[in-house]
């Protein structure tokens, strides 16, 4: 199962919570605070965190209004409305029709019903946004490897040298891990064969006009570009910010190298 619900709480602390007995005033209080929409109410049993429910601000309201009461006058328990409990283990498209009636769920562990989580509408959105973003920038890297590329084995009149090219994809491809005789377009390569084709010693001359920095360097970066693209097709993991940042400084000093060699 590719998407888990534990992937959009991963390295999230425990939501903070308030009991059914507490005053009403004072889980909005803690909402204000927080900036919450909504806020989990639990009791406490051996440790564990047991969900109940939660408190929202249209629950507050409807039962300030239903009670003709002052907030100060109700608890807890008088303004908490049901909440879907969902495991860490579900299945993360199996919450998203659940969050468009309730605009959150509530999460426990996979082994016990200790609330860990609460997943809203805005953290499935943020999740699923940043990880089409994260490959949306992957590809605009291949896209630039591949321009400069071209541009390397293009002639002076303005054609691609075919036969260099074919020449140079063979080899890159035929140094794959056992050996790989078939013929390649060059669309048809993967990422870490543009990457060999870039810092490939035939052409690597060429590239260090423009990228001014030693083959290692770049061979460095582009490697860990590889890296985590593969994390993020293969859905191994959740990227952390660190490899997030280094596919952003990766697409941004590949289009100011592009940029400025143009520009000659």
């Amino acid at each position: 199962m590719p998407f888990q619900v534990q992937q959009i709480i991963q390295g999230k602390s425990k939501p903070v919570c308030v009991k059914k007995e507490d005053p009403a005033a004072a889980a909005l209080s803690l909402m204000i605070e927080h900036d919450y929409s909504q806020i989990p109410v639990a009791r406490a049993q051996d440790g564990q965190a047991i969900p109940e429910g939660m408190v929202t601000y249209e629950g507050i309201l409807r039962a300030v209004r239903n009670f003709r009461a002052r907030i100060d006058d109700l608890k807890v328990r008088d303004v908490m409305v049901a909440a879907p409990i969902h495991d860490v283990e579900d299945d993360l498209f199996d919450i998203l029709d659940r969050l468009k009636a309730t605009n959150a769920v509530l999460i426990v562990s996979g082994e016990s019903p200790d609330l860990v989580g609460i997943v809203t509408s805005y953290d499935s959105t943020e999740y699923f946004r940043g990880r089409t973003e994260d490959l949306m920038r992957v590809e605009d890297i291949e896209i630039m490897i591949k321009e400069l590329i071209l541009t390397a084995y293009t002639n002076d009149g303005g054609e691609i040298d075919q036969p260099r090219l074919a020449a140079a994809i063979a080899r890159v491809t035929g140094s794959r891990p056992g050996g790989d005789d078939r013929k390649h377009a060059f669309d048809d390569l993967t990422l870490s064969d543009y990457i060999m084709l870039l810092i490939y010693k035939e052409t690597w001359p060429f590239f260090e006009d423009i990228f001014k920095l030693p083959r290692d360097a770049v061979n460095q970066l582009l490697g860990g570009v590889r890296e985590v693209r593969n994390a993020l097709a293969h859905f191994r993991k959740v990227i952390t910010a660190d490899e997030r940042d280094r596919l952003r400084f990766a697409a941004d000093w590949l289009n100011r190298c592009q940029e400025e060699f143009l520009a000659l």
